[in-house]
Formats: C-alpha cells, sequence, structure tokens
C-alpha cells in the first residue's frame, strides 16, 4: 500500500465546515421572519421571477428540480407561495401569495443585517477577496 499521511487540510472538508456554519448564522438570524435562510432565498428568487415553473426557478437558482420541489413543499404549507396554474394542470406556476410578501419584507431587513455583520466579522478587504474568489469557483463546475 502506498497510501501518504497528508499533513494538509482538506479544502473541501474546510469550504464545507464554513457553509454550515455561514447557514446557521442567517438561520439565526432570520428566525424572527419563520424562514430559514434557504428558504428565504427561495423566496427572493421566486419573487424576481414569478410567475414561472420550477423548470424556471430550479435553473435560475441552479439548483436540482427534484431539491426545489422538495424545498417549495414548506413553503406552500405556510400558505407563503401559491401555484396559478390550473387545478389538475401539469405546468405548475408558482408565484410568492401575500403572506409571503410580508416574510420577505421581514426577512429582507434580517437579512440585510446578516449580511452586515458576516462582512463586518470577515472584514471588508477580506470579504471582497472571498466573494471574488467563490464567483470564481463556477470555473471548476465546467470542467
Amino acid at each position: 500500500m502506498s497510501i501518504k499521511q497528508n499533513t494538509e487540510k482538506c479544502y473541501c472538508t474546510g469550504f464545507r465546515r464554513a457553509a454550515k456554519i455561514i447557514t446557521a448564522y442567517y438561520d439565526r438570524m432570520l428566525l424572527e421572519a419563520g424562514v430559514t435562510v434557504n428558504q428565504y432565498s427561495l423566496l427572493i428568487n421566486l419573487y424576481r421571477t414569478a410567475p414561472c415553473s420550477v423548470s424556471t426557478l430550479a435553473k435560475t437558482m441552479k439548483l436540482d428540480r427534484t431539491t426545489l420541489v422538495r424545498n417549495i413543499k414548506p413553503l406552500a404549507e405556510m400558505g407563503l407561495l401559491r401555484d396559478l396554474a390550473e387545478e389538475g394542470g401539469r405546468d405548475r406556476q408558482l408565484t410568492v401569495a401575500i403572506p409571503g410578501l410580508k416574510c420577505l419584507e421581514i426577512a429582507q431587513r434580517l437579512w440585510e443585517k446578516a449580511q452586515a455583520g458576516l462582512k463586518n466579522y470577515i472584514g471588508r478587504k477580506d470579504f471582497e477577496t472571498f466573494m471574488s474568489v467563490i464567483a470564481g469557483l463556477d470555473r471548476l463546475e465546467q470542467g
């Protein structure tokens, strides 16, 4: 066997841990709105593109369609979004419902506070570098 003892920390594990910590931070900040950061992201993206199909929203958010369908269900049950398609129709046309708009107003204010807090914690210059690096990661996905 030729397995080397690697003393370097795994970048993937580090990024996953950071994502978990940052997600938990945003979720805490959004508690008052009653949604998680993932739900807020779905609602704000739907607000920008509504009315739209699940497939269109999935493309916009760069998510797998089945994952998105799973994430839509609790928001629909909470009355935050609705389907404008005719009953029994196969082509869903999603939009943000009135309670969802009220939720978005509260959540957006809290999200902005979370954004400012994270930027302040990391530091403006390091934050800009961090965001630039993240934006460049799309190239890894392409090949």
